[in-house]
Order: C-alpha cells, then sequence, then structure tokens
C-alpha cells in the first residue's frame, strides 16, 4: 500500500463554511448579472404560452425561478439555485 492509498480518506466537510455557501449553483444577484438579457425573452415566452399573467413585469421571471426552484441555502442565508434548473428554465422558457 502506497502512501497515495490513503487519500480519499482526507475529506473536508465544506457544507458549514461560509466561504462555500454559494459555490454550487447562482444567487439571485447573480441571476441578473448573467442572465439578465434572457429575462425580456422569457418574460415575452411565458406570456405567449400563458405560463404567467399578461400584464408581468420583467421582474416575473426572476420570482418565477424563485419560485419553482427553490434553492437551497446551507447557512439559512442567500438562496442558491441549482444551474441546472436555471438552464433549463432559460432553454425551455
Amino acid at each position: 500500500m502506497s502512501a497515495s492509498d490513503s487519500v480519499p480518506n482526507h475529506f473536508v466537510d465544506i457544507s458549514l463554511k461560509p466561504e462555500f455557501t454559494g459555490i454550487l449553483g447562482f444567487s439571485a444577484s447573480e441571476l441578473e448579472a448573467y442572465f439578465g438579457d434572457r429575462f425580456d425573452e422569457a418574460l415575452a415566452s411565458l406570456k405567449e404560452q400563458g405560463g404567467i399573467a399578461k400584464n408581468a413585469d420583467r421582474e416575473s421571471p426572476r420570482r418565477e425561478i424563485l419560485n419553482w426552484y427553490g434553492g437551497y441555502n446551507w447557512l439559512g442565508e442567500e438562496q442558491i439555485l441549482n444551474p441546472y434548473s436555471v438552464s433549463r428554465f432559460f432553454e425551455e422558457n
């Protein structure tokens, strides 16, 4: 047995460390920063499909993402959204 055989036995639990709370997804502020230009497109598509009220404003798709995809938070602070769910929302509108 070599020294490298025991390396996987030395994991560090980062789940409760504040510096890693947003490591696996998008925060609400990152949604706007990275996908801001896609909200108008999503809004138009949702209105057309009847998935959102005709008089909905530009903020509505962001609220819908937060509502439908819930997200998670490790420390009870900022909500983090699954990157796969967010990208599928914009892909499928």
